[in-house]
């Protein structure tokens, strides 16, 4: 469990959201300490939705960096 929590999880994750790797643990390792196993389920959409709240788009930061290194 604490492979698939602490390792696993973040790098599948990240992949998926376009958020960087430690960034996705942080918010697993958050949403364990605060909410529990439904932290780890809920904690990602939630952090994805306060930043679209906040009006964050992050594909977008990350195809701008790509274009940039190019």
């Amino acid at each position: 469990h604490a492979l698939e929590s602490y390792v696993l999880n973040p790098k599948l994750m990240s992949s998926k959201t376009n958020l960087p790797t430690f960034i996705t643990f942080i918010i697993l390792v958050f949403g364990e300490h605060f909410l529990g196993v439904w932290g780890l389920i809920l904690g990602i959409p939630i952090f994805i939705f306060f930043l679209d709240l906040v009006g964050v788009d992050s594909a977008q930061q990350l195809s701008k960096k790509e274009t940039s290194a190019d």
